[in-house]
């Protein structure tokens, strides 16, 4: 099932998702730029730049299907953009495509997976189920869960990067807006 968006809406709709990308990172960097941030506000942090990376997926999504579906009146976007099952994925799964790859790892592991429980063995990614990690604690196989661990450089970096991509989605837009403007102005 897919949404159907009137094409004189969804520049609304990116507008909005860029817009809410910035205050997310803009959040997320004043805590993980706090003097005393500990895990807890790197770990808050994160959580914010995840929603920020979804809706900045969402950006880029809506404005690729309106340029792949040239002057149609009305837009397609798969129903993956607004909810449901793997859209989530699917949202950091686009974004990803334009933010550094590597800036995904928020932390290397320290010792090798034969180490065993109690040592740092796993590397932590950005995805759906970290935010939920960092979000909620919960009691499996016998044990409370931990809150994965961030690197406050590698968090940075993300925020860098995630932040030149909404820049750059920004100015495209501003560039599609001009077309328009410069179309209506030729008709007077």
């Amino acid at each position: 099932m897919e949404q159907r968006i009137p094409r004189e809406k969804i520049e609304a709709g990116i507008t909005a998702s860029l817009n809410r990308v910035g205050e997310y990172l803009l959040d997320a960097e004043g805590l993980s730029n706090r003097m005393d941030a500990g895990q807890g506000s790197l770990q808050d942090a994160t959580i914010l730049v995840t929603f920020a990376i979804e809706e900045l997926g969402k950006a880029i999504i809506l404005r690729k299907r309106s340029e792949e579906q040239g002057e149609s009146k009305i837009i397609s976007v798969e129903h993956q953009v607004f909810g449901g099952r793997d859209a989530h994925e699917h949202k950091q799964s686009e974004a990803f495509k334009l933010i550094d790859a590597d800036l995904q790892r928020l932390h290397r592991a320290g010792f090798g997976p034969h180490f065993g429980p109690g040592f740092d063995i796993k590397n932590v990614d950005i995805s759906p189920t970290t935010r939920l990690e960092l979000s909620f604690i919960d009691f499996n196989n016998g044990e409370w869960s931990r809150a994965p661990a961030v690197e406050p450089m590698r968090l940075k970096a993300l925020i860098v990067g995630a932040s030149e991509v909404m820049r750059s989605e920004k100015a495209q837009q501003e560039e599609r807006f001009k077309k328009i403007g410069d179309k209506l102005t030729e008709k007077l």
